[in-house]
């Protein structure tokens, strides 16, 4: 290679180191600008572009008065791809439009090589559309057909340019184009690739934080280390709401001793290890004293797993079930009172049954009495009816002990003989 193919390839290659730096800067804007809509977003990277291109050309590598070679081609060639069909024709149109102004023999050849490499980039860059990513072959069809495409606009000068210019940048040129396009793409498109895991994972968060914001309580990671320590190496806002502690303070096991009820200190860490033995999920609930000294219910839940060092994670919840547990109370205390009051009844009205059956007995024995003396007509009809209402009134008293031998779950049937006249005519 000749002297001046090795500057004109140094040159190049300064060229394209520069444009690296500048569209570092260009891909941090554009991630900023990701909230943007897409066509605008779009016709600002081919902006930029355009203008990394046009810095390219304010310091070219001059071949003879008024032609000069650079990178221009690489940065058009890569807006499509990076930036769709109008990112493409806004480097183009920018570029070109600097190359026009430039003038000189080689203005016509320079924009329309700039028209090429824009044309180029939008084929590639809707090839990889459809195939869902900008790979490698993408890129290296790209590389190619800038590198192929360049030298044919040397056709559009006169003869003797042409000829100069096929003699001395053909080769530094094709190598410059490109290299510069294989290693400027692929260095944007890792960059690409951050810049999106990046707002990925902005995204993320985002969703997390809001789904743990509208979460019945709070969401915690808890670690037991190999050497026994318990860390919590995140706790979500509310995990602070439930247990009553400052949004500022640093989760520790301290702070939760100094909340947690002493009856239940030694049955929730006896239950932590546990879990970590058996990997269990742990489930658990009890109390701790708000700085008010209001006594809370709390219940947590979480899965076990073990990490390859050693260290024991919980992945949980917790919730505030205060009000379920008085609610439960408040049940339980209900259904108390109630049995002690069927009791209390049960109790009167046996006590009552007897009672009534002891004069009742003295009422119906006496009538039986009376019935056997010499009677008129009508003193034995009214007999009868004292011992035939004394009789029912003696039924009544039996269905009430019944009653209560129902609500007791000691009531017995007996098989007995009954006439069914006496029943109807009663």
């Amino acid at each position: 290679m000749s002297m001046v193919s090795s500057e004109l390839l140094l040159g190049l290659a300064q060229n394209i180191g520069l444009f690296a730096v500048v569209a570092v800067v260009f891909l941090q804007i554009r991630g900023r600008a990701a909230g943007w809509p897409a066509p605008a977003a779009n016709v600002l990277l081919g902006l930029m572009f355009g203008a990394v291109a046009v810095l390219g050309m304010a310091d070219p590598v001059r071949v003879a008065p008024g032609l000069f070679i650079d990178a221009r081609n690489v940065m058009v060639g890569l807006a499509g791809p990076f930036g769709g069909v109008l990112a493409a024709v806004a480097a183009a149109a920018v570029s070109g439009a600097f190359r026009f102004w430039l003038g000189g023999p080689g203005a016509v050849a320079g924009v329309i090589s700039l028209v090429g490499a824009g044309l180029i980039g939008m084929l590639v860059g809707a090839a990889a559309r459809r195939s869902g990513r900008f790979g490698n072959r993408h890129l290296a069809a790209l590389a190619l057909l800038v590198t192929v495409m360049a030298p044919f606009s040397f056709l559009l000068l006169p003869p003797d340019m042409a000829f100069r210019m096929f003699e001395t940048t053909l080769v530094p040129l094709s190598l410059g184009n490109l290299l510069g396009t294989l290693a400027l793409g692929t260095f944007l498109r890792k960059e690409q690739e951050r810049c999106d895991l990046q707002i990925a994972l902005t995204e993320s968060q985002r969703r997390f934080a809001a789904t743990v914001a509208n979460l019945p309580g709070g969401v915690y990671q808890r670690v037991l280390t190999v050497d026994g320590r318990l860390r919590f190496p995140y706790c979500s806002p509310g995990f602070f709401q439930v247990m009553g502690l400052p949004a500022t303070e640093r989760v520790t096991l301290e702070s939760l001793n100094r909340i947690l009820h002493p009856e239940d200190r030694p049955r929730l860490f006896a239950s932590i290890h546990a879990s970590a033995e058996t990997l269990e999920p742990w489930r658990l609930e009890y109390r701790i004293l708000w700085p008010d000294g209001d006594i809370r219910w709390i219940s947590v839940s979480s899965r076990a797993a073990r990490r390859d060092n050693g260290d024991i994670v919980w992945d949980g919840i917790v919730t505030d079930v205060t009000e379920i547990k008085r609610n439960e109370q408040a049940l339980i205390q209900a259904r108390l009172e109630a049995e002690a009051a069927s009791r209390a009844k049960a109790e009167f009205l046996a006590t009552m049954s007897h009672e009534m059956r002891t004069p009742l007995n003295g009422i119906l024995g006496f009538a039986r009495l009376l019935l056997d003396e010499e009677l008129t007509p009508r003193q034995r009809r009214h007999a009868r009816l004292v011992r035939d209402a004394g009789r029912s009134l003696l039924t009544v008293i039996e269905d009430v002990l019944d009653f209560a031998r129902i609500e007791a779950g000691r009531l017995v049937l007996n098989d007995a003989p009954f006439a069914i006249r006496d029943l109807i005519a009663n």
